[in-house]
């Protein structure tokens, strides 16, 4: 089953390669958006990371969610935190309110209350009615 995996991301990898070079990340992104609805989640992570490396917020998010939740990759909570924090950097809301969560419950990183209620504040700064909620604006 890896081996399959494997080769089928490699093939995917090398189909996307020339395809993202040239390509803005909204397009990758559209691109990535179009297989997700389409329930092609193994395909759909080469665009999406492709324009999450470029920088795209959006897609680092969305990358994370799929880390997060094992959509299209093997979970790893490390590996959504860390594109979840290039998001919420750039101030994507829900990034920063998911990084609240996950250091609430201490999924991918040591639980640490006080770092949730910045990430948290951050995002109910932005108008996140979920990081209102969790802390009782």
């Amino acid at each position: 089953m890896k081996k399959q995996y494997f080769i089928t991301l490699l093939f995917l990898f090398t189909s996307y390669t020339v395809f993202s070079q040239t390509t803005s990340p909204k397009t990758l992104y559209d691109e990535f958006v179009v297989l997700h609805k389409a329930k092609k989640y193994e395909a759909a992570i080469l665009p999406l990371s492709k324009a999450a490396e470029q920088g795209y917020a959006r897609a680092q998010y969305n990358l994370g969610l799929m880390y997060e939740e094992g959509i299209g990759v093997l979970q790893d909570k490390k590996e959504a935190i860390s594109w979840y924090f290039k998001a919420a950097e750039q101030g994507v809301a829900d990034a920063q309110y998911n990084l609240g969560i996950m250091y609430t419950k201490g999924e991918g990183v040591l639980q640490d209350k006080k770092e949730a209620v910045n990430w948290y504040r951050k995002a109910a700064e932005q108008g996140n009615a979920k990081a209102q909620y969790k802390l009782g604006f």
